[in-house]
């Protein structure tokens, strides 16, 4: 008895409640400043089937329309019309003039009525991506209506539509406090903007310079992103295709799509996947040529709801893709990796951001809507040292391989190759400078039978040890180099014939000084030198060298262990 006696009150109650109008929004006061989107202020009716201006009063009147719960109202995606209504009070006795900024530059349509205070009609101005910019009365990138609200009561309905996701962020200024915003707003995408553009121009040039194509695909994924911000703010259909309305609608996801490709295409290119994980680089082509396919599949269509659907799971796939792609350069331990996997962790971040936002999945405000972009200013900054590290490490790989290329592996000196260039250089500095220069040719004796004897392991002991002898004994600006087997040679500039024999004699002795341990054997080396001084009738510095050839055959020919300098028989022998 008492359960039925709380059921009937419960459902007295129920009734009641249902049976009572809705509390309408709180009006809007043009003594007021609001720094924030004013959504709480306007009453909310969504259309079943299009409706005029006095439908949507009509069904205000008689309390059809609900209170919005949400500061930035949002319907999602492919909503339909929306009308809202707010009430305005103007209590200062005059006129007003105010700017009502609607903050989504991607609808469709945006449709403004200023009722009086009958619900009479005003004023009325429409504007979206279906009218040219040259019949709206707008000179801002953003929807903005400029009212003149009359003394007492009014009322603002509007109508938005659009397929797109649909938040509506609707500001409420006095003409100071709209330049202010639109100074602001200005200042931060033109910071923005030119940061971005500045490292796109840098690593195109890098590419110009090096031809490495990931600073390529970099500087193509950062301009596919300006594509995107001039397309999702406003600026492209207000200041570049102002007439084009069918790309104006389209725009949006085709840059986002153009975007996530050139980060895979980055991607790849970054981590070398082509030639390091074909099977991971098949899997990001195809995710690229499937996105491709089915896009062209919903233009063909004419289907924008399908379009923006393959943009979205597209966007989500490649923050998928991206993170697993950081995940594995890091597992691979790439330079540069961990740069790259934290960047496109943040990069995603701030996609996810703007995304849920714009998707009614979070609460929408300044913050949340662009966090691509700030997502993108670090991911881009975190790219850029990526590359950096990569750059230094490619750099660092080359210059190893420049050294490999001319210089002998075995005694660390440089080879034929790096000699004939170096030699060239200093015969030219000296020709200049009209400034002597001499030659040494040395040959180690009887260096095959000491192969012979004792096996090539000591023959290779014994070259690197005549190798770190004239790369101690080689002053500042000689040039010492192995030319082949046992043959060395060393170029003194300004050096004279004198001065050449004398530090020829001193590398003779401190040959025979050197003692290699074979077992228990202490073994001996011995060598021969040949020394030629340059001269005005030379016309390269291969004229020398023949010359101290020449010499060094003139000292094995005489007994070996002595030195013999050009044009004269024996200079210096073994006491």
């Amino acid at each position: 008895m008492r359960f039925s006696h709380y059921l009937s009150v419960a459902l007295f109650a129920l009734i009641v409640l249902a049976g009572a109008p809705l509390q309408a929004a709180p009006e809007l006061s043009v003594s007021t400043v609001y720094s924030t989107p004013v959504g709480l202020h306007f009453d909310i009716y969504k259309e079943s089937q299009p409706l005029s201006w006095q439908d949507a009063s009509e069904i205000f009147r008689r309390g059809g329309f609900s209170p919005s719960t949400d500061t930035v109202p949002n319907f999602g995606l492919n909503a339909g019309g929306h009308w809202l209504m707010a009430r305005v009070i103007n209590n200062t006795g005059e006129v007003s003039l105010r700017h009502l900024v609607i903050d989504n530059s991607w609808l469709d349509k945006a449709h403004l009525y200023q009722l009086g205070a009958e619900l009479q009609l005003l004023f009325k101005a429409v504007d979206g991506d279906q009218y040219p910019r040259v019949h709206v009365r707008n000179d801002d990138a953003s929807f903005v209506f400029r009212l003149r609200v009359p003394k007492g009561e009014s009322y603002l309905l509007m109508r938005v539509e659009t397929p797109d996701p649909s938040p509506i962020p609707v500001r409420f200024y006095s003409t100071a406090e709209y330049e202010t915003f639109k100074d602001m707003r200005m200042f931060s995408y033109g910071v923005f903007l030119g940061f971005i553009l500045a490292l796109m121009a840098y690593n195109f040039m890098l590419y110009v310079g090096l031809g490495e194509r990931s600073h390529l695909y970099y500087s193509m994924f950062l301009f596919a992103f300006i594509l995107m911000a001039i397309a999702y703010t406003g600026y492209g259909m207000h200041y570049i295709y102002p007439e084009a309305t069918e790309w104006a609608q389209w725009s949006h996801p085709i840059h986002m799509m153009f975007y996530g490709i050139c980060g895979l295409l980055f991607a790849s290119s970054f981590l070398h996947l082509s030639a390091n994980n074909k099977q991971v680089y098949r899997g990001v082509m195809a995710l690229i040529g499937l996105t491709i396919v089915a896009a062209g599949v919903a233009y063909a269509f004419n289907s924008r709801a399908a379009f923006l659907g393959v943009a979205f799971v597209f966007a989500v796939s490649y923050s998928i893709s991206m993170i697993g792609l950081g995940i594995l350069a890091v597992v691979s331990g790439g330079k540069g990796s961990r740069c790259f996997l934290m960047a496109v962790i943040i990069g995603a971040l701030g996609a996810a951001s703007t995304t849920l936002a714009c998707m009614g999945l979070i609460p929408f405000n300044e913050w949340t809507f662009r966090g691509v972009e700030l997502g993108l200013l670090t991911e881009a900054t975190l790219l850029a040292l990526a590359l950096a590290a990569r750059f230094v490490e490619v750099e660092s790989q080359h210059v190893k391989m420049r050294e490999l290329a001319y210089k002998d592996g075995l005694t660390g000196l440089s080879n034929r190759r790096a000699f004939m260039v170096q030699s060239s250089t200093l015969w030219n500095s000296n020709l200049r400078a009209h400034r002597p220069l001499c030659v040494i040719m040395l040959d180690i004796d009887n260096f095959k039978a000491f192969n012979d004897s004792y096996g090539h392991s000591m023959g290779d002991r014994a070259l690197q040890l005549m190798g770190q002898l004239l790369a101690n004994q080689a002053r500042k600006g000689d040039v010492a180099a192995r030319l082949g087997g046992e043959e060395f040679v060393v170029v003194l500039p300004e050096t004279t014939i004198e001065e050449a024999t004398q530090i020829a004699d001193r590398l003779r002795i401190r040959v025979s000084e050197l003692i290699l341990k074979h077992d228990s054997q202490s073994l001996h080396l011995t060598c021969s030198l040949g020394v030629a001084e340059s001269c005005p009738e030379d016309q390269s510095i291969d004229q020398v060298i023949d010359r101290a050839d020449m010499a060094l055959y003139d000292s094995k020919h005489l007994g070996r262990d002595r030195v013999s300098v050009s044009g004269v028989a024996v200079d210096s022998e073994a006491s």
